[in-house]
């Protein structure tokens, strides 16, 4: 649902209050100080904050779940800038700007808590809560996010992004002098071997963008099924720390955007 520029700097300015409650800045901390990139958040405390936040992160999570962690991520910047962080339990290196954070939802997701079977059209694109049993899954495999080349022709770098059915966003963080994706002309996933102009280009693994990925297939509890109907079933992707954490026959409730 589209909403208007007072809509929308209303909300902006609930995200800034809410992470600004002294208990998020508690668990902010806790995070960083555990080595964790994934910041739980209760749905009933965002509710109870303000209704018209929690709707908007179920109703469009692409969107305001997505500020939500550029805010959180630019918080966790300025605390190391400012070295509000306490590193007590973490490395001498302390936190790295370029860390890309996330943010769970939890609690109670009303309607939006379904079985495999109710996610149904009008259930798009919006935050949903899954009670299911892990029926399949793959194993770990490492998935290009962006890659880095340089030509020596040219002695000019240059920087391909990725993104397939699985992309929610632009996920690569690299700097440095180098040329975007778009003004390098690349328009599909092949990794390039040459640029325009027909230079070779090298592939610098070592300044590549990876990310782990697992896929899972998830079944309706057979509790919930209807009499003579078979149970539904739905494919999972996990990312980053999240994979390798089930196996199957584990009940899971899931909490994921569709």
């Amino acid at each position: 649902m589209d909403i208007n520029e007072d809509e929308q700097q209303a909300l902006e300015n609930l995200v800034t209050r809410y992470m600004g409650k002294s208990e998020i800045t508690l668990k902010i901390q806790e995070m960083i100080n555990n080595n964790k990139k994934r910041l739980i958040l209760e749905l009933d405390s965002i509710r109870e904050f303000n209704n018209k936040l929690s709707n908007a992160l179920l109703n469009n999570p692409l969107k305001w779940l997505r500020y939500l962690e550029n805010h959180l991520s630019s918080i966790i910047s300025d605390m190391n800038d400012s070295g509000d962080l306490k590193r007590s339990t973490r490395d001498f290196v302390g936190v790295k700007k370029q860390d890309e954070y996330f943010i769970d939802l939890q609690g109670a997701y009303g309607r939006n808590m379904v079985s495999p079977r109710g996610l149904t059209a009008d259930l798009a694109n919006k935050m949903v809560c899954v009670q299911a049993i892990v029926t399949r899954m793959s194993i770990v495999r490492p998935k290009l996010v962006s890659s880095v080349h340089y030509c020596e022709d040219t002695k000019q770098g240059s920087v391909k992004e990725y993104h397939d059915q699985y992309s929610l966003g632009n996920n690569a963080n690299i700097e440095g002098n180098s040329i975007s994706a778009k003004a390098a002309g690349y328009m599909t996933n092949a990794v390039p071997t040459k640029d325009l102009n027909g230079n070779p280009i090298s592939f610098e693994y070592g300044l590549s963008n990876f990310r782990d990925i697992q896929i899972l297939h998830v079944q309706e509890p057979p509790e919930r099924t209807p009499v003579g109907q078979l149970p539904r079933s739905v494919e999972v992707i996990l990312q980053d720390e999240l994979v390798d954490k089930v196996k199957p026959g584990d009940r899971y409730i899931l909490y994921f955007s569709i």
